[in-house]
């Protein structure tokens, strides 16, 4: 293995931050329009932060990292660390899902199958980054790291 650390997002990301710019020019233009009415700006404030926040948290911030350790999963809502030994299995869905040796199964909103992929069903992405994920954990799990 070259690299010891992976890591693997849908190539459609940077398209967060073109919807963080749209978000916070909206907001603004929406406050200065309700600064000049005389209406409150409190309501326009939060509902901007909460989109930023989601949009960060959906595009920006999900991410399957496999490492010698393990793998970390981030999730919009929550992030989940696996080492290779609890990992039982990885799954292509419609997404990356990953199988546990307690039986949880985690789906992984960073890496999903494209809609035209999924009619065709043809490999995608997913594909690619499950074969990915078991060569590095057979990889981990053979030389006892």
């Amino acid at each position: 293995m070259t690299k010891s650390r992976r890591k693997f997002r849908n190539g459609v990301y940077p398209f967060g931050g073109l919807f963080l710019i749209a978000i916070v020019s909206i907001a603004y233009v929406d406050m200065l329009v309700g600064a000049e009415s005389g209406t409150d700006v409190a309501f326009s404030s939060l509902l901007c932060a909460a989109s930023v926040t989601l949009v960060f948290r959906s595009f920006l911030w999900t991410a399957i990292i496999a490492e010698a350790g393990g793998v970390l999963v981030r999730n919009p809502f929550r992030t989940l660390r696996f080492t290779w030994g609890e990992v039982n299995a990885f799954r292509a869905e419609d997404r990356v899902i990953i199988e546990t040796a307690d039986g949880l199964e985690v789906r992984c909103w960073a890496v999903q199958r494209a809609n035209i992929a999924r009619m065709l069903k043809r490999r995608s992405y997913v594909d690619a980054v499950v074969d990915d994920l078991r060569v590095m954990r057979e990889h981990y799990l053979g030389s006892g790291r």
